[in-house]
């Protein structure tokens, strides 16, 4: 049986800016070459695509929820990983330097180094996981 290629060719035009970075990627062996770098960038926003359309998703059930007491009360039962607090508090902190509250900005920013530096042996920290299970 013979093989079939997997991959199409495609032909795109690019901005200078585009390529001098791509040039650079390479120059650097950063990356095996053109395709994959392509590749790499296509994929992560398509993900990104995924976690946007999954977060509006979210939101539109959270809202739900706080219109009712019931709806209230079990999201304030939910139990939070630590990371996610972390993560949860350096959104909110870029959010509100985005909105113009530098205070709360930095008070969220602290806290989530705070909390960082308290993070207990027990829990996993990326390094625990194989490298293709994390995104970031």
């Amino acid at each position: 049986m013979a093989s079939q290629r997997r991959k199409t060719t495609i032909s795109v035009g690019l901005s200078p800016w585009v390529i001098q970075n791509l040039d650079r990627s390479l120059k650097d062996e950063k990356y095996a070459g053109q395709s994959d770098l392509v590749s790499i960038a296509l994929i992560e926003h398509f993900i990104r695509e995924e976690i946007r359309e999954r977060d509006e998703k979210l939101i539109a059930i959270y809202q739900m929820l706080l219109q009712t007491d019931e709806g209230k009360k079990a999201l304030s039962g939910m139990q939070i990983k630590e990371r996610d607090k972390i993560e949860a508090l350096k959104k909110k902190g870029i959010a509100c330097v985005e909105l113009g509250d530098l205070d709360e900005a930095m008070k969220c920013f602290a806290k989530a180094k705070e909390l960082e530096g308290s993070g207990s042996k027990n829990s996993k920290s990326d390094e625990d996981y194989p490298r293709e299970y994390i995104l970031e």
